[in-house]
């Protein structure tokens, strides 16, 4: 799908995964990418990370069907389908803060510097999550 005809939270997750395959694959044609190829460029990623190597493929496939299923450019294969995803990526599960820290936080909880903890500790998002978070993504009238 192209970024401007998708909600904007998913463009903005999915614009470092587009950018990634453009410098991978370079100025090679759709129809010329194998699978092989791709599970090259999926082990190739810096970051092993069951998480963001599964997120790059789901990124990638979505832009062959949206190829394939395309009136003008009617691409013929999803090469995506049948690559591999790469063995050894790490899978960490992430654990709920010790007490001590839940107290800290919480004894803190008016401070405005402790904003960011306080996010961590009540949606338990991740770090980007959290960093990416801008003022309308909040609703106000909800709490």
């Amino acid at each position: 799908m192209v970024c401007n005809e998708m909600p904007h939270g998913t463009a903005k997750s999915y614009r470092p995964a587009i950018q990634r395959a453009v410098a991978y694959f370079g100025e090679q044609r759709m129809s010329e990418i194998e699978p092989y190829m791709v599970t090259k460029f999926l082990a190739s990623l810096p970051y092993k990370g069951k998480k963001t190597v599964s997120n790059q493929r789901t990124v990638l496939n979505g832009i062959y069907k949206y190829w394939i299923n395309d009136p003008d450019w009617h691409g013929d294969k999803n090469p995506v389908s049948d690559a591999k995803m790469p063995r050894g990526m790490t899978h960490k599960s992430r654990t709920p803060p010790d007490e001590k820290y839940i107290a800290i936080v919480k004894e803190n909880a008016q401070d405005p510097d402790v904003l960011l903890p306080l996010l961590f500790l009540c949606t338990g998002g991740r770090r980007g999550e959290i960093l990416a978070l801008q003022a309308q993504d909040f609703d106000l009238e909800k709490t």
